[in-house]
């Protein structure tokens, strides 16, 4: 998020306890962690299995073993994803974690800096 992008309205009338309740669940920081954002964890990890592919290190295995990883968690994600949530709060509103993003971050450069090795290629294909 923007330093200058709101991340929280307040309307006025509202309890204050549950105005100190939202501020308290605003964190605000420098450092983004997995928890927070799945996009950045996914990031990080095709950025792992890439440097694995490297002319420098040249280990397809960790790359592999990473793209299992990752298959794993998007399983998850999606299986989950269809689950009922209860809605605790029914005025706050977060947007939605794309699809698309989510297969783009990490198999996008994963698939491009192995695409000549077709080990590689079979297991971006290959899926669960």
């Amino acid at each position: 998020i923007h330093p200058s992008m709101p991340v929280l309205y307040l309307s006025q009338g509202q309890e204050s306890s549950i105005n100190t309740d939202l501020l308290e669940t605003i964190i605000v920081s420098d450092a983004r962690s997995f928890a927070q954002d799945p996009r950045f964890c996914l990031s990080v990890m095709a950025e792992i299995a890439c440097r694995a592919l490297s002319p420098a290190v040249n280990d397809p295995g960790t790359a592999i073993d990473v793209i299992g990883r990752g298959v794993r968690i998007l399983s998850t994600y999606a299986q989950n994803k269809s689950d009922e949530i209860e809605v605790k709060y029914p005025s706050v509103h977060v947007a939605p974690l794309q699809n698309n993003d989510l297969l783009e971050d990490f198999f996008s450069p994963v698939a491009r800096d192995g695409a000549s090795m077709r080990e590689i290629q079979i297991r971006v294909l290959k899926g669960p």
